[in-house]
């Protein structure tokens, strides 16, 4: 997902941060990660909204707008790349090539905060969800240039059927569950 541009069709991520345990939750992380994400994503141009779910207070969930044709400038970036596979993943690369700049913005703020608050960081767990299917990501999945078509990859070996349906309009979701923060040891 690149910055938002209104002439396109917009593709929605759905956006989940939230504690990993929420009998043992550390909610204050938890908010204050997804200020992060959130003040970062408004930063990069996204268009980030906040669903009416009738409750008050708690975690929700963020509506995260991008265009789409800005995601398949991804693909075209790397379409050497893409042209050695076969042609049935190019959605789902173009969807990934969208998620991925969400997705380190999670795990960025994560580090971040760890940093601030001096806890010890521990590892986020992300799970990206295309039409109810899910694959999980790690922070060193995204290192590489090629993310978006590693991932794309790893969901169609582990998902061929949904694989095969996929479009720029399926349902899709990234729920990154942050564990609770373990204090310093002082000396």
């Amino acid at each position: 997902m690149q910055k938002q541009n209104n002439d396109f069709e917009q593709m929605m991520v759905v956006l989940e941060i939230e504690p990993e345990d929420p009998h043992d939750a550390d909610i204050a992380l938890v908010d204050a990660v997804r200020r992060d994400v959130i003040d970062a994503l408004q930063n990069d141009n996204y268009r980030v909204q906040f669903p009416y779910t009738g409750q008050r207070g708690g975690i929700t969930p963020l509506e995260v707008y991008t265009a789409v044709t800005d995601a398949a400038s991804y693909a075209w970036a790397h379409k050497d790349v893409i042209e050695e596979t076969m042609n049935d993943i190019s959605t789902l690369i173009t969807l990934f090539g969208g998620i991925n700049p969400i997705l380190k913005h999670v795990f960025r703020a994560n580090e971040q905060r760890a940093r601030k608050e001096q806890s010890t960081s521990q590892p986020i767990k992300i799970t990206t969800s295309i039409d109810g299917t899910p694959i999980s990501v790690e922070a060193p999945d995204l290192e590489h240039a090629e993310a978006a078509l590693l991932l794309a990859r790893r969901f169609q070996s582990q998902h061929p059927a949904v694989a095969a349906n996929v479009t720029t309009k399926s349902k899709v979701k990234v729920k990154g569950k942050i564990p609770k923060r373990q204090a310093r040891r002082r000396r």
